[in-house]
């Protein structure tokens, strides 16, 4: 997963491998991951049990029903809000749609830790859209006007 940033995991040793890759195997390795998301998550905790398969031939995946199970646990550390002179000059360019949309869908945000339990490629990113609250500068899943945005 190349547009993120995280932790690599190397062994030395054939031992260590196998050791690394049971732990891995047997979902013993605690990962946790910090994320900022667009919109605010009403609840302070949840889990999201869904399912994660290919979408469409352009290499996105998504919650799809016959997917491979996926679940991923989430803690809200912070909600925060641009204030509203910042976001009046951020958005002063642009049509009267644009602006309401940003309005609408640009404003809040959600800091959270999140703890996938398995390991499914784009699961943080997935999960999220699929709540509504797709992650800031994602260039894959973030609806175009919104990336546009984060990228100012």
């Amino acid at each position: 997963d190349r547009e993120t940033s995280g932790l690599l995991v190397v062994a030395k040793t054939k031992e260590s491998f196998e050791n690394l890759q049971a732990q891995f195997k047997e979902r013993e390795a605690k990962k946790e991951y910090v994320a900022l998301a667009h919109g605010m998550i009403s609840s302070d905790r949840g889990e999201v049990d869904a399912a994660i398969g290919r979408v469409g031939s352009f290499g996105k995946f998504g919650v799809v029903s016959g997917g491979r199970k996926s679940e991923t646990t989430f803690e809200v550390e912070a909600r925060l809000k641009i204030k509203d002179e910042v976001f009046r000059k951020l958005t002063e360019e642009g049509n009267k749609n644009r602006r309401r949309y940003l309005a609408n869908h640009a404003r809040e945000y959600t800091l959270a830790t999140l703890f996938p339990k398995t390991g499914r490629t784009h699961q943080i990113r997935v999960h999220l859209k699929f709540l509504g609250h797709p992650l800031v500068s994602d260039t894959i899943y973030t609806p175009g006007k919104l990336l546009k945005f984060d990228l100012l």
